[in-house]
This record gives C-alpha cells, sequence and structure tokens, in this order.
C-alpha cells in the first residue's frame, strides 16, 4: 500500500517535478533539489507496474520511503518511530482508497453527463460540467447516503438505453395535445416544462425568438415539480394551480382559440403585471427573498381567469375550465405526466425537449 499511495502522490506532483527537472539541466541548485523525487517517482512507477501485473512490489522501494520520512526522527524522538510507522501504513491505504473512490466518483459523474446532462442528478443546477440551466425534477427529501449511492449507480444503468434511443416526440403526446402553430409538413417536437421554472421560461423565449414553434408543430407536457417539504407538495407556488388550468383547458379549443394551454404559457413566460412591475411567473411564485410573497391562491386563480375571459372564453365557459382544473380527472392526467416524465422519458431536469429523434434537457438553444 506505501509503495502505490506514494506513486498517486508522486503522480499529482509529476507535472511541476518534470518541469522543475527540465529547468533543473540549465541549473544545478533546481538539479539538486529535483533529482531525489524524480528518482523516488520512476520507483513508484516500476512498483505499481509490478503490483498490477501480480507480482511483489521491490520491499526496497517501501523501506526508502518509510526511511526518508522517520530518518530525521529517529534520532530526536525514537518512541515516536513505531507510532508514526504504522500512522504511514494507515495513512497510505487512506489515500489508496480515497483515490480510488475519487475515480468512481468521476466515472460516475461522468456516465450521468452523459445519460442526464448533469453530474448532479439530485441538484443539476449545481454541476458546472453540464447545462447548469434546469430545474430537478428530484424531491429534495434526504436519502440515505449508501442506500442512495448505490440507487443511484441503478438509476444511471436503467436509464442509459433512453440516452441512446431514437427519440420519436408523436409517442408521448397528451390525449388532447394542442399544438402553438401547426403546419402539416413539420415533425413534431414536445416540451416538458414546469410553469414555475425560471429555465422553463428560458427555454420558450429562446424558442420562440428562433422560430422553434414555426419550424415544429410543439405540444407540451405540463410537469409541476413535487417537493414533500414545502407547504403545498411542490417546489413553485401556485405551480400545481397553473397546470391544473393548463390541463383543463386543453379541451376547451376553438377554432378562435386552437391552443389554449401556450396562450396561458405565452402569458406567463413573456408578460408581466404591470400593477407590481414585474414578470407573471416571478409573482405567481414569489420568489422567496427577491420578489416577496406570491400570489394568494385566490388571487392567482382569478388572474389565470382574467387571462380566459381575455383569450375570448365567456363566463360560462370559465367557470367550466375551473370545475375541470379542480377536478379528479384533472389531477389524474398531472398524475400520469409524473409518471411518463419519471419512468418512462426518465428525465432529471427540465425543462426537456423532444425533437429530431433526440431528447435535450436543459434550457433550449440554437
Amino acid at each position: 500500500m506505501v509503495c502505490i499511495a506514494a506513486f498517486i502522490v508522486l503522480l499529482m506532483i509529476s507535472v511541476p517535478v518534470l518541469v522543475l527537472s527540465i529547468v533543473g539541466k540549465f541549473n544545478a541548485r533546481v538539479h539538486s533539489a529535483v533529482t531525489p523525487f524524480w528518482k523516488m517517482f520512476k520507483k513508484a512507477w516500476h512498483c505499481v507496474g509490478r503490483r498490477v501485473t501480480f507480482r511483489a512490489c521491490d520491499s526496497s522501494f517501501k523501506d526508502d520511503i518509510k526511511n526518508s520520512v522517520l530518518s530525521r526522527l529517529i534520532l530526536k524522538h525514537k518512541k515516536w518511530v513505531k507510532p508514526v510507522s504504522a500512522a504511514i501504513e494507515v495513512a497510505s491505504v487512506l489515500i489508496v482508497v480515497v483515490a480510488i473512490w475519487s475515480l468512481v466518483e468521476v466515472g460516475k459523474a461522468g456516465l450521468s453527463i452523459y445519460v442526464y446532462g448533469t453530474c448532479n442528478v439530485v441538484r443539476p443546477e449545481a454541476c458546472l460540467l453540464g447545462d447548469g440551466e434546469v430545474c430537478s425534477t428530484e424531491e429534495t427529501t434526504k436519502r440515505n447516503f449508501v442506500v442512495g449511492w448505490f440507487t443511484g449507480w441503478g438509476e444511471l444503468f436503467a436509464a442509459l438505453p433512453a440516452r441512446v434511443k431514437a427519440w420519436d416526440a408523436a409517442e408521448f403526446l397528451p390525449d388532447n395535445a394542442n399544438f402553438l402553430s401547426y403546419n402539416q409538413n413539420n415533425s413534431v417536437a414536445l416540451d416538458i416544462l414546469d410553469p414555475g421554472c425560471v429555465n422553463c421560461l428560458k427555454s420558450f423565449n429562446n424558442q420562440l425568438r428562433a422560430g422553434f414553434f414555426e419550424q415544429y408543430n410543439v405540444a407540451v407536457v405540463i410537469y409541476p415539480i413535487r417537493d414533500s417539504e414545502s407547504d403545498d407538495g411542490y417546489k413553485f407556488a401556485n405551480s400545481y394551480l397553473i397546470s391544473s388550468y393548463l390541463e383543463a383547458v386543453r379541451s376547451f379549443k376553438t377554432s378562435d382559440i386552437p391552443a389554449p394551454e401556450w396562450l396561458i404559457i405565452k402569458k406567463l413566460f413573456t408578460e408581466k403585471d404591470e400593477e407590481i412591475g414585474i414578470d407573471y411567473q416571478s409573482a405567481f411564485n414569489g420568489l422567496k427573498g427577491l420578489t416577496g410573497t406570491p400570489y394568494e391562491v385566490e388571487k392567482a386563480e382569478t388572474m389565470i381567469k382574467d387571462w380566459l375571459k381575455g383569450f375570448g372564453f365567456n363566463d360560462h365557459e370559465i367557470e367550466q375550465i375551473a370545475a375541470r382544473a379542480h377536478s379528479d380527472e384533472t389531477r389524474v392526467i398531472i398524475e400520469n405526466s409524473h409518471n411518463l416524465v419519471d419512468n418512462i422519458i426518465k428525465t432529471k431536469g427540465i425543462p426537456t425537449t423532444i425533437y429530431d429523434g433526440k431528447r435535450h434537457i436543459g434550457v433550449w438553444r440554437e
């Protein structure tokens, strides 16, 4: 273990040692300082090479390492030699264990980026290597560390086929899906979003500016992110309320209002409440500490009804939509959407967009 641990440590400093060894060819003082480290590194490499080929390591190398550390200690504190020697052995084991653990974690993070687009499936926004601009679909409830670690590996391997498959957005369309704009010559695309997710707002606006909705027939799956630690069981305030209206209004399309759910989404994501001077999504969410408290439920619902009236629905139709939004039928539809996203599409972050045979996780960019 000592030779392997020494190799790991020396490997980390090998680059500067190599640079200094080159400099040492022109400077005697640098050369004399670096030479012992370079010799130890070569010995360590030789020792590890023997280990990986199941041969015994040179015992002289282990003695060299210990002697270099203990030689001065013997002269001043002889009683410390044995405990320090034992400590070196323990430290060597720890270094090797930590190195192996780090390699495993790097492998897991790399696989996670490949499968989910993030190295942290619980908090995708915390991963600097991935897209970063996603809202995690994982609930914030704490997992047992050991169980969660193995569960994470299981989820990665289970989701791997979903990463490499050819995606057909038409397979996942809601039964009564409507398209923001429709052209029979365009292929189908699917947006998965939470009305309260700011990254969904960014993605929608990027698509709007780039003409994505003119290039594809885009349907939407509504996915209010659950959070068992929040008051209403969802990550964003009023997210479920808006989602229930989005699902309810789908069936009330007319020739004049062919995609009513998209009208609500567009209003929510592109306009603002002039009275308080902030965008509608922030007003519904509250964004604790930034824009004050969110709309109260009654005000939020009144606001949505006012939008519906502005779209052209009459009072009777609005009451029908409201009744449907609060019905068990709509609740089941949203539960089915959760099952679709979590267990079939298998994304850990939204927005997620499916088009051209691919699944894209994170803010859509042209």
